[in-house]
This record gives structure tokens, sequence and C-alpha cells, in this order.
């Protein structure tokens, strides 16, 4: 697995990021971040807010998040390393010496002087913009004609090996179910554990749609803007990145 992943574009104009601090008093910040997360569509629950107060003293403010969206992470128990999946949950905090601080539950990962903007970005609590047809969690029984076949041919059986790989490949964290309506073409998305570096040490996340046409399937790469059409599951692979390169030039994955 790579430590870091740096390819092309300038991924700080295209995602519009950077370590802005917004200017107002950290408990409005802390309650338009609450606002905001009971208003979210892509949030299953969010708690009220458990405020602070002298009895007891250690009580700081605090509400938890639970998201609609899964992840798969590794987790090391007592027996030993195990891959779970789960929805997202973040615990945010108000505190005095590290501002409001955010930790994210299923991975284990804190952070500290949150700002809205970082916040909205790492919960994913707005729809994302970054690409039209980037669109998560429809269940795609609901969506499926069952004409596929007829109409996108052996693309189709190529775009469902594709979503295969995608859901069981270590590599991609996020892959969405397959989205099909009749004004649009299918596609399905995916989030990479590779990623972007900007100027700010900002880690970008490298995401995909994948869209299903009838003489070929289309690979866009949401930051770079990158558009590449694909007849085989090797060059999906290859552009994706969705299993890692064998010392033999083969791609370790079964078939």
């Amino acid at each position: 697995m790579r430590a870091q992943f740096i390819r092309g574009g300038d991924p700080s104009e295209v995602m519009d990021i950077g370590r802005y601090r917004s200017e107002g008093r950290l408990e409005d910040i802390f309650k338009k971040m609450h606002e905001e997360a009971k208003k979210s569509p892509n949030f299953e629950s969010v708690t009220p807010i458990r405020e602070g107060g002298a009895e007891p003293s250690f009580i700081i403010p605090s509400f938890i998040i639970v998201s609609k969206f899964e992840k798969t992470v590794k987790k090391t128990f007592a027996a030993g390393e195990s891959t779970i999946r789960d929805k997202e949950q973040w615990t945010l905090y108000l505190t005095k010496d590290r501002g409001i601080t955010m930790f994210d539950d299923l991975k284990d990962d804190e952070y500290e002087e949150l700002t809205f903007k970082e916040f909205l970005k790492i919960t994913r609590c707005r729809e994302m913009k970054e690409a039209q047809n980037f669109e998560r969690g429809k269940d795609p029984k609901q969506s499926m004609d069952i004409g596929m076949e007829s109409k996108y041919g052996k693309m189709y059986e190529l775009f469902i090996i594709c979503h295969n790989l995608s859901t069981n490949s270590e590599n991609f964290p996020y892959v969405s179910e397959i989205v099909s309506n009749p004004e649009e073409d299918p596609f399905f998305n995916i989030e990479s554990v590779f990623y972007y570096t900007d100027d700010d040490d900002n880690k970008i996340p490298e995401q995909f749609v994948i869209t299903l046409h009838p003489d070929s399937i289309e690979c866009f790469n949401v930051i770079t803007k990158d558009e590449e059409n694909f007849r085989t599951e090797q060059k999906f692979i290859k552009l994706t990145t969705c299993f890692d390169e064998d010392d033999n030039g083969g791609w370790m994955y079964e078939s």
C-alpha cells in the first residue's frame, strides 16, 4: 500500500479546500455544526447536544452523528486483526484547549481545531457537488431495469464485473450501489485509499464515477476531471488501481 498518492491536477482548485479558519465564536460554530447535521439527508441520527456544566464538571458539550454511509475498516481485537464494515459515526466535542474536536468512532481518528468547512467535508454532511452523478446510497434493486443486457450488450456484463471487483477491493473503502434511472446511463461511485496532497498538506482521496455506455464504459476522475473509456477489466483495474500489481507485472486479485 502506498503511503502517498500524488498525480496531476491541482486539487486545491478543484475541491476548493484549504486551511481556512472561521472567525465566529467556537460556541456558535459548534451549534452551527449541530444544526447543519440535523438537516443533513446523509445522517441517520444526530443526538441532542450534551451540555457541560458545574455538576459534573468533567462533562463538556458534545453530540454524536451516525451516518447512512458505511465504510470498511480494519480493527484490532484481542484475537487479532479483523476487517469490519459498519456505519460511519463521529463524536464532536467543544473543548477549551483544542477547539472543536471530532473523533471518528469507526476509524479511531481524531481531528482538533475543526472548522465548519472541514466538518462538512470529512463527514459528507451535504450532498457531494464535485461532479454530476456522484451520488451515494441508492438501492439498485429499486432502479435497475430488466432490459439492461439487451440495451448495453456485453458492456453490461463487464460493468457488473467491475462493480464486483470494486466492492471486493481493499483499495476502495467506499463503493456505491449501482444507480440507474430512465434519464441517464447506469453508474456507480468509488472512493479510493490513494490520495492527492495539495499545497497545504490536505489529503484528498481519489474518487471515480464509472458509467455504462452501449459501446464502452467511462471512468471519470472526480478530482482531475479526466475521462477515459475502457472495454476490459484489466484497463479498469489500471485506471482506478483497484488492485495492486504483483512482482510479475500481473494483478493481485482472483478473477
